[in-house]
């Protein structure tokens, strides 16, 4: 049995396509119960405003949320029992945990800091189930009304019910999603994943960054660049130093604070092309701010400008994302040395030893240089590609050769011959004309960095 209900919430969906808006939903299991959720509803129109995002070329207005629920084997009580009158509370407790599942993982991977991180109840069970419509089915094709309907307060909106008529996250603008974030967002719904730290406190920053609250977006960047900076140092220290986990644990203890372990563990684990395009010295700055703001006055220095202070923020949150795709690259050490090898044992007189970086998402960028032999053709690069991504994806079930592998081919000397791209073979002639991939992300290496990585763009203007 399945019950639907309809839960009345604007949204702003925004793409670089028309064709990418048409249907946004998502199917994930919370407490045995399997869940549907739809963004509905809306046309799509061109972006009219200057300068849209690339990303925000076309949009469309979702007026609601369309959440089923389905029974399953594993289901502790059938959709049948929890519409009666007496099993409200846990039918609400229910659908509310459903939502709040899809919207925290829409907010923190999305980048949607407006969406709520609670949602208090201070309303009638009754009248709040009334008011979303519900309906039940047994074949997912005919709906009937399982509840009378509330003809006098008519829909309500998911966050009136729950919050103080508003949002309860402060942040008072539209909720806009990038569609670009949609796969990701149905990943960690589908595959029940932890949302990275790194993305739920930028979120929390952006958000404040947006209501113009520098000295809260400060607190919130440097938290999180704490907690991904330990994570990436106690990945590093057992994987590339294999240093016991007890002298790890007293070598990161709380009176080894985050000033000096940036000043200087980071020059002893990251490779110096990562630092050059870090400017320290400005995220040490940052740290000194939020310990003035936390262990002193509860404000930033008086004379400090806006402007630099967002610089200092921009400089932080840099780091952290450089720190956060490290420590993926870092954890994958064993399976980057099993793969090389085994590219290296099959193409031994046409390459020399493979370099791969792992990346967030999926992605993966390889370096191949030539052997002292002939220059490679176009054929063997696309068979050395196709080999490593068949390695990939034997790893990683998610992994799409054609969208997340980049190979780049390069002479005895290190200058680049090829590139293999979004399932092509580019020779260097052909570089300047090839397509650019929807979404890039910064590389990752525990010993030296790739040329020519970018990063995904967030915007929190």
């Amino acid at each position: 049995m399945m019950l639907r209900v309809k839960i009345p919430q604007r949204f702003f969906l925004c793409s670089r396509s028309e064709d990418q808006l048409e249907s946004i939903a998502v199917s994930y299991i919370y407490k045995h119960y399997a869940i549907t959720l739809t963004l509905e509803d809306g046309d799509v129109k061109k972006a009219t405003w200057a300068k849209p995002d690339d990303y925000a070329r076309w949009y469309r207005e979702s007026t609601h949320a369309e959440l089923v629920i389905a029974d399953t084997e594993k289901s502790h009580r059938s959709i049948t029992d929890l519409i009666t009158p007496t099993a409200h509370e846990s039918l609400l407790d229910i659908i509310e945990g459903a939502v709040m599942k899809a919207i925290r993982v829409i907010r923190n991977v999305g980048f949607v800091p407006e969406l709520p991180e609670s949602l208090p109840r201070n309303e009638p069970l009754g009248e709040i189930l009334c008011s979303w419509k519900p309906e039940m089915s047994s074949d997912g094709a005919t709906w009937t009304a399982s509840l009378p309907p509330d003809s006098e307060h008519g829909y309500r909106s998911l966050f009136w019910i729950f919050g103080r008529s508003g949002f309860v996250s402060d942040f008072t603008r539209m909720p806009e999603l990038k569609v670009i974030y949609w796969a990701r967002i149905k990943e960690v719904l589908e595959d029940d994943l932890e949302i990275a730290p790194q993305d739920e406190f930028l979120t929390n920053t952006i958000g404040h960054l947006r209501a113009c609250n520098f000295r809260l977006a400060l607190v919130d960047a440097v938290i999180g660049l704490e907690i991904v900076l330990t994570r990436y140092l106690r990945c590093y220290l057992t994987t590339i130093k294999k240093i016991p986990g007890k002298r790890i644990e007293t070598f990161l203890r709380n009176d080894f604070g985050l000033t000096p372990r940036l000043a200087g563990i980071l020059d002893l684990t990251m490779h110096e092309s990562y630092l050059r395009g870090i400017k320290l010295d400005q995220v040490l700055q940052a740290v000194t701010w939020r310990n003035h703001i936390v262990h002193r006055t509860g404000q930033l220095p008086a004379n400090v400008s806006v402007a630099t202070v967002r610089e200092h923020i921009d400089e932080v949150l840099a780091l952290a994302r450089t720190l956060a795709e490290l420590y993926v690259d870092t954890a994958s050490f064993s399976d980057r040395q099993v793969i090389g090898e085994k590219l290296k044992a099959n193409w031994s007189e046409r390459i020399g030893w493979p370099s791969l970086w792992f990346k967030p998402w999926h992605q993966v960028y390889a370096e191949v240089g030539c052997g002292i032999g002939g220059q490679l053709s176009r054929e063997e690069m696309m068979a050395i590609a196709e080999e490593l991504g068949g390695y990939l994806k034997a790893r990683d079930r998610r992994f799409n050769p054609t969208s997340h592998l980049e190979v780049n081919y390069k002479k005895y000397m290190r200058e680049s011959i090829g590139k293999y791209s979004l399932g092509s073979v580019f020779l260097e002639g052909e570089l300047s004309v090839r397509p650019v991939p929807s979404v890039s992300s910064s590389s990752t290496n525990s010993t030296s960095s790739p040329s020519g990585a970018g990063s995904t763009e967030v915007s929190v203007t």
